[in-house]
Formats: C-alpha cells, structure tokens, sequence
C-alpha cells in the first residue's frame, strides 16, 4: 500500500465531522489498551483504544470488532502511522480526557499503515498531558478521567476487598499525592497495586484517572491508566522536586479523608459529590434511610407553564383551599383558619446533562433563585402580560448551571387500587449561575458576581503556583 504524500497530510487539530472519512492524519500512537469485550442483550463485540498526537494536537480513537483482529497486532505504543477512513464524532468527556472536542473510530473500511521512520517523524511528541492542578479536581464531575501531576507523599501497603456485585476479590493500595494546591488519595487496583515500587519524594505523572467522591475527592485509576516516572521533558517536574524539598508537602491540604462531618448535608445526610443524571439510578443514590445530595452539572430545556406557584398559607406554608363563590377567600385545613394567602413556588423542571435528562421539582427557595423574583411578584408580572412567562423561559432556558439535588425514593400509595410504590424524587436544593442572568435582582446580580471573582481569583492563584 502506498504511503500519502505530505500534501495529502493534515493535522489532527482541523478534523471535523463534515469531512467524511477522506483525511489522512500521520501522529503517534500512545496509551494502547488491551483488548475489551462486551456482551450484551442487545448487541456483543470487542473494542482497544489509543491516542493520536501530532504537532497540533491529540485524539481519542477506537477500533471496533472485527477490525480488532486485523489492526490489534500492527499498533504499537510509540509507533507513527498514517490513518485514514475513520469516523470524526463528538467526543465522550466520560472515557477520555484528551484535549479534543472529537474522537475517532475506525472499522473494516479504515486504513492504517506504519509510517517510514525519519527526521519528520522523530519530531512528533511522544506525549501530550493535560494536567488539572489538584485543587481543582473539586470542580471535576464524578467519573470523569484527568490528568495529575504530583510527588508521592504517602505510600500505604497492599489490602484486599470484596466486589459486592461480583463476589470478586480486589487487591488495592493507596498513594497520596500532591502539588503546590492540594493533596488527594489515589487507589491502585491489582496489578498496579501491587507492582507500586516509588517512593515518597518521587515526581509521578499519571494519565486518565477517574474522579471519585468517597469519603472527599479522591482518584483511582483505571483500565487506561499510565504512569511515567520524573518525566525529564516536563518543566514542572524540577519545580515540584524543589517544592517537596523545601516543604516536604507539609503545606497543602488533602481533599481526601474529610469524613462524613465535612462531606455531608443538613442534617448529616451523605453528599456524593458531582455526578451525572444517570448515575444516581445506577448508583442507587437515595435508596437509604436518609436522603442523599448530589452536584449535577446541567441545562434546564422545559418546564411546565401551567402552574409554576400555589396559594399558600403564610403561617404554615401549607395549601390552601378557595371559599366563597368569588373566590376571594382561603381557608387552611391545618391552621383551621381563614387566612390571606401568599404565593410559594413549586415548578416541575426538565434538564439534560448531555447524556440523559430528568424531571426535577423546584421548591420556593431554589424556584427564587431560578426566576429570580418571589412567586408572588411573578404571579403579579403573569397577570400584567400573559405572554410573560413564556418570555421569561426564554432567559432561563438552555443556560448551564450547577444544581444541588436532594435526592429520595419515597413511597406512595394509589387512592384507587390501594397499591403500594416506590418513586425517586429528586428536588432542587441550590442553582449555581455561571453567568448572572439579566433581568435579576440587584442583590442575585451581585452574589453571582462575587461568586464569579472569588473562583476566578482562585484559578489564578492555582495558575501562578505552576507559572
């Protein structure tokens, strides 16, 4: 087969969906996985995976089924190729952390070939990282992979578990890293946990772990987890080695081990960290005793514009029922009273975190926080301008934000059969802007702000430890 020539290359960075399969891209070829199978009710096969780097930039790819047999044994880790006829598709943050909006798959049809070794290709990288200052891994989603870059602290000796769901036996070990911001627990499973041999003191770059949220943040690694030794090309690495020296890593705080007093929610109920939607079905988050709280980063796309309030009870919060035939009087069944009633919000809401969407229930706090405006002042706005509401959705509609839940599956029974079920219900706690909404309350504007400077005032301050 013959090689392209150098004016069919083009670099990895300009590879979009649009193009179809017609490229060629020539990079080297890093992080290979052993082979991985799946089966399925629905469908079974096999897959590996590696990354692409050329002078531009990395790229995620995967080979899927039969194309496993004919590619597995040509690709090897620090090799340069010319690829062709692969699939350009968005990438998936949850199985990669490469600095990629895109990712590749290649199948039967693709072509792969290796590259002649010269000056050209000695010049590829032989690595990209895409480092997150530990510090930082706060802001990090559950279950998502990063790139760390730190000194071993603490080296804890080999234990054994038992895997619930398999019965399996699973050897770890954990090791506390650290950098100039933070500290944080990693766990090594089997293989790696038992070949740990580096010492505290050491500068270690490791690739593709996966955020947990036991006990604080923690890492643990995973299928696709490397691990260089004081890798000389890195300009932190002698930065890092002084800082250690000098400190002994004594200096910083570990986000790990905080214990259930620091990591958890009013009232003490557990907190599990950021997560996506699916998860917290997967997980059973909220299938205890007690109800349970999770970060969901999402989009609000609908809620319901029939009803957004109710006629309350201003002593008890309670709903009340019209008197009269005007309507113009509430009685409160539990105050047993006549009473003037106020508004309070109860809003159903739909999101998306990209992967699925959920029904969430938005009480008056979080609904004042969403409209920014008390139910009342709303009811009055919707009654001025029919049209209102359906304009404030507008504004409010597909913006990014961060939503605390409180999650718990509570128990119903049905009036007319008399049947017992569960339900999990998921209800708003707190909405985090990332940008204050126009149209908000002077006081919102102004706490979204500071909010807004005190993080960047700390990705600053994160940015000059490493400068």
């Amino acid at each position: 087969m013959q090689q392209p020539g150098s004016h069919q290359i083009q670099p990895i960075d300009s590879l979009t969906p649009f193009l179809g399969g017609k490229w060629w891209i020539r990079a080297r070829v890093t992080d290979k996985t052993d082979i991985r199978t799946w089966n399925k009710p629905t469908s079974q096969g096999k897959l590996f995976s590696f990354t692409l780097i050329d002078e531009s930039a990395a790229i995620r790819a995967t080979v899927f089924n039969d194309a496993v047999d004919t590619f597995e044994p040509l690709i090897v880790n620090g090799q340069v190729y010319y690829f062709s006829g692969g699939q350009v598709k968005n990438a998936n943050r949850r199985f990669s952390n490469v600095n990629n909006d895109y990712e590749l798959t290649f199948d039967r049809s693709s072509e792969i070939m290796l590259a002649r070794q010269d000056t050209s290709t000695a010049a590829l990288p032989m690595q990209r990282y895409n480092f997150v200052p530990i510090e930082l891994l706060k802001q990090r989603e559950v279950g998502s992979l990063v790139d760390v870059l730190g000194v071993v602290l603490k080296v804890d000796e080999v234990s054994s578990i038992t895997q619930k769901s398999t019965g399996r036996e699973l050897v770890k070990r954990n090791v506390k890293m650290g950098d100039m911001t933070a500290a944080v627990e990693v766990t090594f499973w089997n293989d790696e946990a038992k070949a740990w041999c580096y010492p505290v003191g050491t500068v270690v770059a490791l690739r593709q772990l996966k955020v947990g949220s036991f006990d604080g943040v923690t890492l643990s690694s995973t299928y696709q987890t490397k691990i260089d030794i004081n890798p000389t090309d890195l300009p932190d690495v002698k930065k890092l080695a002084a800082w250690y020296v000098t400190t002994g890593g004594a200096n910083v705080t570990s986000l790990s081990s905080q214990g259930l007093g620091a990591a958890s929610g009013a009232g003490g109920e557990s907190d599990r960290g950021r997560k996506y939607l699916d998860e917290i079905q997967s997980e059973g988050i909220g299938r205890g005793l007690k109800p349970e709280y999770v970060d969901v980063r999402c989009v609000p796309i609908y809620f319901k514009q029939d009803a957004q309030w109710y006629d309350a009870c201003p002593t008890c919060n309670k709903k009340v029922t019209e008197e009269g035939a005007q309507g113009d009087r509430f009685r409160c069944e539990k105050c047993d009273k006549t009473v003037t009633p106020t508004q309070r919000y109860l809003v159903s809401i739909q999101v998306t975190d990209n992967v699925s969407q959920a029904w969430l229930t938005l009480f008056n706090e979080a609904g004042i926080e969403f409209f920014g405006m008390e139910a009342a002042e709303l009811k009055r706005r919707a009654q001025e301008d029919p049209l209102y509401i359906a304009k404030l959705a507008q504004g409010r509609m597909n913006r990014p934000v961060v939503m605390r839940l409180r999650v718990k599956e509570e128990t119903s029974s049905n009036a007319m059969t008399g049947e017992e079920s569960d339900r999990l219900r998921m209800s708003v706690v707190r909405i985090s802007e990332f940008m204050p909404i126009a149209g908000t309350s002077e006081e919102t504007r102004r706490r979204l702000a500071q909010n807004l400077r005190t993080e960047c005032d700390e990705i600053l301050r994160l940015i000059e430890a490493y400068v």
